[in-house]
């Protein structure tokens, strides 16, 4: 059924408990999105689950090398350029008080890195800083495969474009350390400490100093 108010066009189920839902005919009748009595939004079945929105198909799409199959879930843009894309932002409500207001905290990004009629994109992951409510990208993944942490143009397979710094945040002890698993607790450290470069062995057996 549907009614109206005022200010807002409502359409509704005839019982409180009632379902609704959206169907298309392709030689037959069929059900494609269901929107539940408890608010959960199915696309592609006629179950919910915990979440807030899910999406069902029967087979994966955009495995292998088709660029023009979109998958399963599609965010994008109609405007063509570098840096443009899909983004999926996260977030919640961070201020209670007048006015209330919702805050992004994180986004995930796949936006073109080439020019018109190139294919190739990268994969980006932005948090918020400060209160200005703007995102800062913290790692990229590019269409090369090379994935970069604190720089947007890492030309290797893995690289780090920061200063790393000790858990207390002093800068005469920082380091990296590659540990073993087990309980034995064996590791590897490659470091500065007052301003002397070492590589260690188990925390102690200096063997650059």
């Amino acid at each position: 059924g549907c009614m109206t108010n005022e200010s807002t066009a409502v359409i509704g189920t005839r019982t409180a408990s009632g379902n609704l839902a959206f169907q298309t005919y392709s030689g037959g009748w069929g059900e494609r999105m269901r929107l539940t009595a408890g608010g959960n939004l199915c696309i592609g079945t006629t179950e919910p689950d915990e979440s807030s929105l899910r999406v069902l198909a029967t087979e994966e799409y955009a495995t292998g090398s088709n660029h023009n199959k979109f998958g399963n879930f599609h965010v994008g843009t109609d405007t063509q350029g570098i840096d443009k894309g899909g983004t999926i932002s996260m977030g919640g409500l961070g201020r209670v008080n007048s006015p209330t207001e919702h805050f992004r905290y994180a986004t995930i990004a796949g936006r073109a890195e080439a020019g018109d009629g190139y294919p190739q994109g990268y994969f980006t992951i932005e948090t918020t800083s400060g209160v200005t409510n703007l995102s800062t990208e913290r790692m990229r993944i590019t269409s090369a495969g090379n994935v970069g942490i604190g720089t947007a143009s890492p030309n290797s397979n893995w690289t780090i474009g920061l200063h790393i710094k000790s858990a207390t945040g002093s800068d005469t002890s920082a380091g990296i350390a590659i540990e073993d698993g087990g309980t034995n607790g064996t590791k590897w450290q490659i470091g500065v400490s007052d301003d002397i470069f070492h590589l260690a062995y188990d925390g102690s057996n200096q063997i650059i100093n």
